[in-house]
């Protein structure tokens, strides 16, 4: 997600073996512990409070983890105290990605 002016608030990655990582101001946290699979439908969010917490969470039910290994938070860091207003999908290794449903919402989404 980012601002008007182009600055990245919070990012999710997943890298070629289903690791999926959260990052803030460019600085990733470690990944979680449960890799995603190819050819497998997952429900999938985004969390960013600004100088609170970032995370990522994914589950195949749609119940959202708030910790375990599908679970991945970053601390403390304000990139930005302007509301996010831009939501890009940008693929980095090979593969696709296909979104059925996006909720965008200023509140936590359950």
């Amino acid at each position: 997600m980012k601002t008007e002016a182009g600055v990245i608030m919070a990012s999710l990655r997943v890298n070629a073996t289903g690791q999926l990582f959260v990052s803030t101001g460019g600085a990733n946290s470690s990944g979680t512990a449960t890799l995603m699979a190819t050819g497998t439908d997952y429900n999938v969010w985004l969390s960013y409070e600004p100088g609170v917490i970032a995370s990522v969470a994914f589950s195949t039910d749609g119940v959202r983890p708030n910790s375990g290994g599908q679970f991945i938070s970053r601390l403390g860091e304000t990139v930005s105290v302007d509301p996010p207003t831009r939501f890009e999908f940008v693929r980095d290794t090979n593969g696709d990605f296909v979104a059925d449903q996006l909720s965008i919402a200023a509140a936590r989404i359950p």
